[in-house]
């Protein structure tokens, strides 16, 4: 059989690469290794109203793309009918049916054609993977990627900006077109290893910024008072592009925030507190375009005026950290949250304790000991196919024996795991929790969009 006669898919490859990093390999290794896959990838189908906005609109995109892809696997192949915990033995059969996984002495090895094409499936990772963090997570690339955003920003929002004729649509495509010399500026700065004078370039335009949001608000709103305004000609069309700009520049802050902090780049954390106050100015901008509807003209300019403020103080801020980096001392770039922080980091206790779920339930670890032994073993000695080619386990810092009541507490409390003295016992509700989790997971691939959310995962 040649490789192009079959292509896996999903959990399939998932399965090849496990078993071509390890030789050879027993059911229970690989459904212990998958366990901790589909933990640190499916915990964000669920997510709580604890989240800021930001947050939430970033995980309600990647939880429609999930939606969608289970929908395109399901039409590419019939579900199968699950005979184990997660269905391993049955893709295991019909791996070895298709000529690319044996069995030996009750463990699974990869025929030569398997080899190959296990080979294909992990050099073709290797690639996406170094193609997204040159083209995505470098510092110079997420500069240029910055300056290309607000370049096409800039095009539309003045070209409806006069269309229209609404006065905040143009001062904030004027601002966007000066974002795009600032960020290529910016490029340049980190190109030839000068990011200091990025950094202050940035947080200068940041002030220019405030200063002109101000006029122009205090300037509306005047003109509202002595009914000198110009009527907005068609504020749909405003509501349209500044509307399509919030979601956009909330991508581009989420971007240049978590690049920034993972290469301790003041200069990209500074850029994306400017991508956060297009946010704003783009929601004054879109009130201003509603309230203009029904004939009111101020609305908006009291919201610049407040969105000027904020721009103003975030500007203060940066440059006192500026300073201080100037003058040699460290700054904390992590006090620079992103939009998704806490729920990275609920995300991993999530994983660490469907992990014990499983483990108590299905492998009879009882005792503490032997939960927190597993726990260490799974997240730092043991390899998951595409978590450890790319670094992203979540793994636990601190130690999972100084982080036990923090895993295991919750669980108890939910009634999920009962607790007698030292040892532990999985309740009917937790075995209930652990198969609708489960149930989740059916023929899962990792996507682009996937390695972005992982990077996200490993460095906050």
């Amino acid at each position: 059989m040649s490789k192009e006669e079959y292509k896996p898919i999903g959990y399939e490859k998932f399965i090849l690469m496990a078993i071509l990093k390890s030789g050879m390999i027993s059911l229970n290794e690989l459904e212990d290794s998958t366990i901790v896959f589909i933990s640190s990838i499916w915990y964000n189908v669920h997510y709580g109203k604890t989240y800021n906005i930001l947050g939430r609109i970033l995980l309600l995109l990647f939880r429609t793309r999930d939606h969608l892809y289970d929908k395109y696997y399901t039409w590419r192949r019939e579900e199968k009918k699950l005979k184990s915990i997660i269905g391993t033995e049955d893709y295991l059969t019909e791996l070895g049916n298709k000529g690319l996984v044996k069995k030996t002495d009750g463990k699974y090895e990869l025929t030569a054609e398997g080899i190959i094409v296990a080979t294909g499936i992990v050099e073709r990772l290797g690639k996406r993977a170094e193609l997204i963090k040159n083209r995505l997570f470098k510092p110079s690339s997420a500069a240029i990627n910055t300056t290309f955003v607000d370049g096409i920003m800039a095009f539309f929002k003045l070209s409806i900006g006069f269309i229209t004729g609404s006065v905040g649509l143009i001062s904030d495509g004027t601002d966007s077109a000066t974002d795009t010399i600032s960020a290529f500026l910016v490029w340049i700065g980190i190109k030839l290893k000068h990011e200091s004078l990025s950094t202050l370039l940035v947080i200068i335009l940041l002030f220019v910024a405030s200063i002109t949001v101000g006029f122009e608000s205090l300037s509306r709103i005047y003109a509202a008072l002595t009914s000198t305004i110009s009527p907005i000609v068609d504020p749909n069309y405003v509501i349209i592009i500044e509307g399509l700009a919030i979601f956009i520049y909330a991508g581009l802050y989420f971007y240049q925030r978590q690049v920034g902090r993972a290469s301790s780049s003041l200069t990209l954390i500074s850029q994306s507190v400017d991508s956060k106050n297009h946010i704003f100015i783009a929601s004054s901008v879109v009130i201003g375009a509603i309230f203009s509807i029904f004939g009111i003209y101020y609305v908006d300019a009291i919201v610049g005026a407040v969105v000027a403020f904020r721009i103003f103080t975030d500007a203060v801020a940066l440059l006192k950290d500026e300073i201080h980096s100037m003058k040699g001392e460290e700054t904390d770039l992590h006090k620079y949250k992103t939009p998704v922080g806490d729920y990275v980091q609920d995300g991993k206790m999530k994983a660490f304790r469907i992990w014990v779920i499983f483990a108590v339930w299905s492998r009879k670890l009882m005792n503490k000991e032997d939960i927190i032994n597993s726990l260490d073993k799974m997240y730092t000695k043991t390899y998951i196919p595409v978590l450890s080619e790319l670094n992203l386990i979540p793994e636990d810092k601190i130690g999972f024996k100084n982080e036990f009541d923090k895993i295991i507490d919750p669980l108890v409390k939910r009634n999920f795991i009962s607790k007698n003295g030292n040892n532990y016992k999985v309740t009917e509700s937790g075995i209930k929790r652990f198969e609708r989790f489960n149930a989740l997971f059916r023929y899962y691939d990792v996507h682009y969009s996937d390695l972005l959310m992982l990077d996200v995962e490993s460095e906050t």
